[in-house]
C-alpha cells in the first residue's frame, strides 16, 4: 500500500503564469468567516445567511474579475482569535494562487464590530492594517464586509522580464478582464521577491522599496519607476519572480519620526528633506523626539531624504497609507546603509538554514515510511535529497563567505556568523547522515537475495531506527530496535546498539524524567507567541539534563527550538520592515527573545557535543 506523502518527493511545481496570460486571469478569493461565540452571531439562520450573502456581494461588486469561495474555519483561525489578525498575518507565510481573505465579528456594548485584513498569495505579503467597521444593524455586516473587499480592489502585478534597473514594466494580474482594471499614475505598490529556498516556494518583501505607476494602465500593463533605499535590484529569471501588491495609498500629511538603528533612541536635529507627490520641496527638521509633521498633504508617495551637517545619510519611499507616525532607523556611522543591507541578508540567510533543517527533517520522517516499501523506492528519494542538501549547502557557504568577506573589510562581526556556522555544520553532518544511508541501501540492495525474509525485514527496521535516531526520537527508535532483534536474534551489531541507546536513554530520577517530558511533549507544542513563558521551564530542564549525564534530550530540544527560530525570525524579518512605532517595540522585545533562545541553544549544542578532551579520551 502506497503511503501519502507531505508532497517533498518532487521539486516545487511552478507557481508563476507567464506575464502574457495574467490579464486574462481572475483572481481567486477565499473569505474566511470567524464569529465570536454569542447569541447573535451563533443561531443558525445568521451562520447560513451571512456568508452566503458575503459572497453574492462580492461577486457582484467585482464581476468576472474574482471567483470567490467561502469557509467559516481556517489554520489560522486560533492564532487570529488568540493574537488579532495584525500579529497572525505578520507571521504568516504562504505563496499560492489564492487570496485569502479574513473576517471577525464580535458584539460588544451593542455594537457589532468587523474587522477584516487580507493575505495575499500571490505575492506572499499580508495586505495593509486590519480594517474595522461598526454598525448596531446586523443585516449590514454583509455590505460592509463586502465593501472592504472591493473598495479598493488592490491589484497583483508581475514585474516583466525585460524590466531594468528603475524602469519597470508590471502585468497586471486580471487587467484585461472585462473593462479591465484602473491604475491610474502615482500609484504605490509594495514589491516581494519570490524564489524556491529550502526546498518551497518563499516570498520576501523588499525592504523600503516601491513601484510608482507612471502612467495608466494599457493592454493590462503598467509602466513604473522602482524606488528604494537600499541596492535592490529587479531582474526576474527563470526561478526568480518579482510580484506587486498595490497599496491603499491616499492624499494626507506625512508623519515621520526618526530614530537611531541602534539604540532606538529619536533623533533630534535632522534635516528631512521632502519630494515626490508634493507641489514643491519640503524642507523640515526633526523636533526633539525624532518627529517631522507636514501641514500640507502629499499625493500618495514621499521620497524623503534624511541629512545631517548637511551631509545625506538616506534616501527612501515613504507611501501614504494612513494617520500613523512613519518610523526610520537609521545610523549615523559610515557606510551605515549599507551595513543595514548587510544585516537583513544576515537574518534571511539565519532563516534559510533554519528553513532547509526543518525540510530535511520532514525527509528523514518520510524515508522512513518508503523504507518500509521499497529499497529502491527510498534509495532514489535518498538521492534526491542529497542533491537537494548540495544545493542549500553550497549557497549557504557561498552567501555566509560573502557577507564574512565584507564584515571583514569593514572590521566587524556579528554573533550571526556563529549561527551560520553552526547551522551549516549541521547541514553537512546531515548530509553525511544521508551518504551513509545511501551506501546502506545499496550493500543491502546488493545482498538482499543472499539473506532471509527476516534478515531482509531486520534490515529495514534498523535503517528506521537510525533515521528516528536522526530526528531526536529516541523511544520511537528502541521499539524498532526491538523489533528487528526479535526478527534476528543472533545479530550481535543491532542488540548492540540497542542495549547502548537504551542505557542512554534510561531515565536518572523523577526530576529528570519531568524535564524529559517538557522538552518532548511541553516545548514542541508551545506557540511562539507565548514562548517567553516557557524559557525558565527550558533553561531548567537543560539544566537537568545536564546533571543527569544527558546527552540525548538536548538533541530533542534543538530540533524544536530550531522551528521555533524559524517562526520567530521570519516575525523578526516583518516587524524590520515595519515602520510603526508599536512595531518597533514589539521588534525589541522579540530581539530580547530571539538572544535568550540563542544562549539556550548553545548551551544545549555543549550538552550534546563532548569537549574536546572527552572526544579525545573516547577515541583511546
Amino acid at each position: 500500500m502506497q503511503v501519502a506523502l507531505t508532497g517533498l518527493l518532487a521539486w516545487p511545481s511552478p507557481i508563476v503564469a507567464q506575464p502574457e496570460t495574467l490579464g486574462r486571469q481572475p483572481y481567486d478569493l477565499r473569505l474566511v468567516v470567524l464569529l465570536s461565540d454569542h447569541r447573535f452571531l451563533t443561531t443558525e439562520l445568521f451562520q447560513d445567511q451571512f456568508p452566503r450573502e458575503l459572497a453574492q456581494r462580492t461577486k457582484s461588486a467585482l464581476g468576472p474579475l474574482a471567483r470567490v469561495d467561502v469557509a467559516l474555519s481556517h489554520p489560522l483561525a486560533e492564532a487570529i482569535r488568540r493574537d488579532g489578525l495584525d500579529a497572525a498575518l505578520d507571521a504568516h507565510e504562504e505563496v499560492s494562487q489564492q487570496r485569502t481573505w479574513f473576517f471577525t465579528i464580535v458584539f460588544r456594548d451593542g455594537q457589532f464590530q468587523l474587522q477584516a485584513r487580507f493575505f495575499d498569495g500571490l505575492t506572499g505579503l499580508p495586505g495593509p492594517p486590519t480594517r474595522t467597521a461598526v454598525t448596531s444593524d446586523r443585516a449590514r455586516l454583509a455590505y460592509l464586509a463586502a465593501i472592504m473587499i472591493a473598495e479598493p480592489f488592490l491589484v497583483v502585478g508581475t514585474v516583466m522580464p525585460e524590466s531594468k534597473g528603475e524602469n519597470v514594466k508590471l502585468s497586471i494580474h486580471g487587467g484585461q478582464i472585462g473593462d479591465g482594471l484602473a491604475v491610474s499614475p502615482g500609484a504605490v505598490f509594495i514589491v516581494s521577491r519570490i524564489a524556491v529556498e529550502s526546498g518551497k516556494w518563499r516570498a520576501r518583501r523588499l525592504s523600503w522599496a516601491v513601484l510608482e505607476a507612471q502612467s495608466a494602465a494599457a493592454g493590462g500593463i503598467v509602466a513604473c519607476r522602482f524606488w528604494r533605499r537600499f541596492e535592490e535590484n529587479i531582474a526576474p529569471t527563470e526561478s526568480v519572480v518579482f510580484r506587486a501588491l498595490l497599496l491603499p495609498a491616499r492624499s494626507a500629511p506625512l508623519k515621520l519620526q526618526v530614530i537611531d538603528r541602534d539604540t532606538s533612541q529619536p533623533l533630534p536635529g535632522f534635516g528631512v528633506k521632502i519630494t515626490g507627490g508634493v507641489r514643491r520641496e519640503i524642507e523640515l527638521v526633526t523636533n526633539p523626539a525624532g518627529i517631522v509633521s507636514t501641514t500640507e498633504k502629499i499625493d500618495r508617495l514621499a521620497i524623503v531624504k534624511l541629512s545631517v551637517g548637511g551631509t545625506t545619510l538616506v534616501q527612501f519611499p515613504a507611501p501614504i497609507i494612513d494617520d500613523r507616525v512613519l518610523v526610520c532607523a537609521i545610523s549615523t556611522q559610515p557606510d551605515a546603509e549599507n551595513l543595514a543591507r548587510l544585516d537583513i541578508r544576515r537574518q534571511q540567510l539565519i532563516v534559510r538554514i533554519l528553513g532547509t533543517l526543518h525540510v530535511v527533517h520532514q525527509r528523514f520522517s518520510e524515508l522512513g515510511v518508503i523504507l518500509g516499501q521499497s529499497y529502491e523506492e527510498s534509495l532514489q528519494y535518498a538521492k534526491r535529497t542529497l542533491a537537494f542538501l548540495d544545493s542549500e549547502i553550497a549557497y549557504i557557504r557561498d552567501e555566509r563567505a560573502e557577507i564574512k568577506q565584507i564584515d571583514a573589510k569593514r572590521k566587524s562581526s556579528s554573533s550571526a556568523h556563529d549561527d551560520a556556522d553552526k547551522g551549516l555544520k549541521r547541514l553537512k553532518d546531515l548530509r553525511g547522515d544521508v551518504g551513509d544511508l545511501i551506501a546502506r541501501i545499496t550493500q543491502n540492495i546488493a545482498e538482499r537475495d543472499r539473506q532471509t525474509e527476516k534478515q531482509n525485514k531486520a534490515a529495514k527496521l534498523v535503517e528506521q531506527a537510525a533515521l528516528l535516531e536522526s530526528q531526536a526520537q529516541f523511544d520511537e527508535a528502541i521499539e524498532v530496535y526491538q523489533a528487528a532483534v526479535q526478527l534476528v536474534p543472533n545479530e550481535p551489531k543491532v542488540a548492540k546498539r540497542l542495549e547502548n541507546l537504551r542505557a542512554d536513554w534510561a531515565l536518572k530520577g523523577d526530576a529528570h524524567k519531568q524535564a524529559r517530558k517538557f522538552v518532548l511533549e511541553t516545548w514542541p507544542k508551545v506557540d511562539v507567541q507565548v514562548i517567553k513563558e516557557h524559557l525558565a521551564g527550558a533553561r531548567k530542564a537543560l539544566d537537568i539534563c545536564r546533571d543527569a549525564g544527558d546527552r540525548l534530550t538536548p538533541r530533542r530540544f534543538l530540533m524544536t527550538t530550531g522551528e521555533h527560530l524559524a517562526k520567530i525570525s521570519r516575525i523578526v524579518e516583518t516587524l524590520k520592515q515595519s515602520r510603526s512605532s508599536d512595531d518597533r517595540q514589539r521588534l525589541k522585545v522579540w530581539q530580547e527573545t530571539v538572544e535568550t533562545l540563542r544562549g539556550l541553544t548553545n548551551q544545549a549544542i555543549e550538552q550534546v557535543e563532548p569537549a574536546a578532551a572527552e572526544r579525545s579520551d573516547s577515541k583511546k
